[in-house]
């Protein structure tokens, strides 16, 4: 507790619930993905979130029955990102049911009913103790190893709104420029490539945010961070809309890198077929970007 707040760390908690982590920035910076494709990214000594593309405060005040944001900042200690708790439980958070006790809070839908029920953690509920210690984040990496889909042709092109597969979709195709404003270029995503949430989030069957983009906030070096969690593997059949990610890949970087889109695509293809991971910088389009590994997925920050 600080100041009269109660910390929690945010990566253990949405971890053991179940969504996935992603620590990046020598950890000072965690990128969280909730099971309903919710992305929200999190900053050391920052007061706000950045939760599907929107500024959310970490704490609010109620004044006149008005919610004000008040200057609570997220910490960094021993490999964990520490907020407050009533982040952890707001819906404008990360909206976990939370319990309190005397000396303990009780994070997920199944809170013990005896005492018995209290020593055992569930993996998906997460107790946490008002103490110091923490965990330090691991991260096992797990790759996706399946042939590209072949609707993608040698010229590595895909044929202008000509439908694909059995389930009779049309690929859509990128119409417009980059624009510096980032809003627009959400609305390019929302509007000719089929993003949701706003343009930040490309959703299949089975697989919410495949594709994430997350804006950053102002202060940042950042433009963006784009996120793959998947790429043209369906699983056994479980996904079988995964065909249309590389497809969607293509038109969705070619907004960031123009001609140079193909410079990622294939970082992407080599690293979800392959395991082998893009080197940790590269530049295309004239832009710097940064690569970031998470424990089945990879992020691409772009310089502004």
């Amino acid at each position: 507790m600080q100041n009269g707040v109660t910390y929690v760390p945010i990566n253990e908690i949405a971890e053991n619930i179940g969504d996935k982590v992603t620590s990046i920035h020598n950890g000072y910076e965690v990128v969280i993905q909730k099971k309903d494709g919710t992305t929200i990214s999190v900053t050391s000594n920052q007061s706000r979130a950045i939760v599907m593309g929107k500024i959310v405060p970490l704490e609010t005040k109620k004044i006149n029955n008005i919610n004000v944001p008040i200057n609570t900042k997220a910490f960094f200690k021993e490999n964990e990102i520490y907020v407050p708790l009533s982040f952890i439980s707001s819906k404008n958070g990360l909206n976990y049911p939370i319990q309190k006790e005397e000396k303990i809070i009780y994070v997920g839908k199944n809170y013990p009913n005896n005492q018995k029920e209290k020593n055992n953690e569930s993996i998906k509920d997460s107790i946490i103790k008002k103490s110091n210690e923490t965990n330090q984040l691991q991260t096992n990496n797990k790759k996706i190893n399946k042939p590209i889909n072949n609707q993608i042709d040698d010229n590595n092109s895909i044929s202008n709104n000509k439908k694909v597969n059995s389930d009779n979709w049309t690929p859509p195709v990128l119409k417009s420029k980059w624009s510096p404003n980032t809003l627009e270029n959400f609305k390019i995503l929302q509007n000719e490539l089929g993003f949701s949430d706003g343009g930040t989030s490309y959703n299949i069957q089975g697989r919410p945010g495949a594709i994430q983009v997350i804006e950053t906030s102002p202060s940042s070096q950042y433009e963006v961070y784009i996120n793959f969690y998947m790429w043209d593997g369906d699983a056994g059949g479980l996904i079988p809309q995964a065909y249309r990610i590389p497809i969607v890949a293509k038109e969705f970087l070619k907004l960031f890198f123009e001609d140079d889109y193909m410079i990622p695509f294939n970082y992407l293809n080599d690293y979800f077929h392959n395991g082998v991971v893009p080197p940790e910088t590269f530049t295309a389009n004239g832009k710097t970007v940064e690569t970031i590994e998470g424990k089945s997925n990879i992020i691409f920050a772009i310089q502004k």
